[in-house]
C-alpha cells in the first residue's frame, strides 16, 4: 500500500496544516509505510528545497507539481500521471487535505483502479457546501480532526455518521520535550506572556493584543510582557493596537517556536475557531498555563464547560478562558493569571497531565489502518 498526501502547498514552517502532514508522515513512514508527499503549487517566495531534503531525510517521497507557474489544468494532469504510475504498480491510499487537495485529487483519479479517496476535514470550511456535495460520490471516508469537526462534516455537509472518523492530530511528546529541554518561563521578574500564529482574523490576535496595550497603558508598573510570534497580513492592524507595547518577531521557523513555548510563561490562544490546534498540543506538551477561547475545540481537549451568559471569563485549572473577540475579556484574564504566578508549578503538571491524550504514534496508526476492510 502506498500512502499518498495532497495538499496545494506542504511548508515545512507556518504550523497548522503543513505541520500535521509533516508529523504524521514521519510517524508513518517510521512505522515502516510507503509514504507520498504531493504539493500541487509553488508559493511565492517559498523554496521547497526544505520539504524535499526533510522528505529524503525522513524516506518519505516528496512532490512539487507546478513548474514555471503552471496552470491548474495542466496541474490536474500532472498529478494524474503522477498517481496512475502509482497505482499501477500498488494500492494507493490518498488523504486529501483541504479542499484544493480534496479537487486535485478527485479529479486527477476518476478512473483509475487501486485508488481510495480520504478526505482529512481540518474544520472551518464555511464556504464547502457545493464543492462537498460535487465531491461526496468520490470519497470513501473521511478523517475529522475532532469531535467538533465530525459534527460540521454531519450537520453542514450531511456526511454520514458512519463515514467519519475522529483521528486526533498527534504530536511527538518526548520529541519536544528533548528539544525544549528545561523550562526557562522566569516569572521572578517579570510574566512573559507569549502567542503563535498568522496574523489573521481566525486567530483572534488582535484581540488580546489590544487588550495588553490597555493593561500596560493603565497599569505601567505591572511587571509584564507579551511577544506575538508570526506574521500574516493582519499584522500593520496588530502592531498599530500593540501601541509599541508588544514585541513582534515575524515568522520563526518551527524548532524556533519550541523555544519561544518553553521561555514562555502563559502561553495565549485567542482564535475565533480552530480544528484540532497543533500549537495547543506542543504547549501541553511543554507544560505551560493558557488563556484559551471558549471554542468547541478547545473545550473537547480540557473538557470545560462553556461560558455561561453572564461570565466575561472563568478561571480554569489551565489558566483561563475567555470570550471571543472580547477584548474586556481577555484584558480580565490577563490581570487573574497574573495574581496566579505562584500556581504556575501546578498549573504545567495540570496541562502537561493530557499529553498521552495525543500521541503521535496514536495517529499514524489511525491514518495506516483508516482503509482496513476496503
Amino acid at each position: 500500500m502506498k500512502y499518498i498526501h495532497i495538499v496545494q502547498f506542504h511548508l515545512m514552517s507556518g504550523g497548522g496544516v503543513g505541520s500535521v502532514i509533516t508529523d504524521v508522515s514521519e510517524a508513518m513512514a517510521k512505522e515502516g509505510a510507503e509514504v507520498y508527499v504531493v504539493s500541487l503549487f509553488q508559493r511565492k517566495n517559498i523554496d521547497f528545497q526544505d520539504s524535499i531534503e526533510w522528505g529524503k531525510k525522513n524516506n518519505i517521497n516528496v512532490t512539487v507539481l507546478q513548474e514555471n507557474n503552471e496552470g491548474i489544468l495542466i496541474i490536474f494532469r500532472k498529478l494524474n500521471r503522477y498517481i496512475k504510475k502509482l497505482a499501477s504498480q500498488d494500492k494507493c491510499c490518498l488523504f486529501l487535505h483541504l479542499k484544493w487537495g480534496v479537487l486535485a485529487g478527485i479529479i486527477s483519479t476518476i478512473g483509475l483502479e487501486n485508488v481510495h479517496r480520504i478526505e482529512v476535514y481540518h474544520s472551518g470550511y464555511m464556504k464547502y457546501k457545493l464543492q462537498s456535495f460535487i465531491c461526496r460520490p468520490f470519497i470513501e471516508k473521511y478523517i475529522a480532526v475532532s469531535k467538533d469537526a465530525k459534527k460540521q462534516l454531519h450537520k453542514w455537509f450531511h456526511i454520514k455518521e458512519n463515514l467519519i472518523e475522529v483521528v486526533y492530530n498527534g504530536v511527538d511528546f518526548s520529541n519536544i520535550k528533548n528539544k525544549c529541554g528545561t523550562k526557562c518561563g522566569g516569572f521572578q521578574n517579570s510574566i512573559l506572556f507569549t502567542s503563535i500564529g498568522r496574523l489573521s482574523f481566525e486567530k483572534g490576535f488582535n484581540y488580546a493584543i489590544e487588550a495588553f496595550a490597555k493593561m500596560k497603558s493603565t497599569n505601567p508598573e505591572i511587571q509584564v510582557s507579551y511577544t506575538m510570534v508570526g506574521d500574516g497580513k493582519d499584522r500593520c492592524e496588530c502592531e498599530s493596537l500593540a501601541k509599541g507595547f508588544v514585541n513582534f518577531t515575524g515568522t520563526v521557523e518551527r524548532e524556533v517556536v519550541y523555544e519561544y513555548i518553553t521561555n514562555s510563561d502563559v502561553m495565549i490562544l485567542p482564535s475565533l475557531w480552530e480544528g484540532n490546534s497543533i500549537l495547543l498540543l506542543e504547549v501541553i506538551a511543554v507544560g505551560k498555563p493558557m488563556i484559551l477561547t471558549d471554542i468547541p475545540s478547545f473545550r473537547e481537549v480540557f473538557r470545560f464547560k462553556p461560558l455561561k451568559h453572564d461570565e466575561i471569563f472563568r478561571v480554569e485549572q489551565f489558566g483561563c478562558v475567555i470570550r471571543p473577540q472580547d477584548v474586556n475579556s481577555c484584558l480580565m484574564a490577563m490581570k487573574s493569571i497574573i495574581l496566579r504566578k505562584n500556581e504556575f508549578n501546578e498549573i504545567e503538571e495540570y496541562v502537561h497531565s493530557f499529553a498521552p491524550n495525543f500521541s503521535l504514534q496514536t495517529q499514524a496508526e489511525k491514518y495506516l489502518n483508516i482503509i482496513d476492510g476496503f
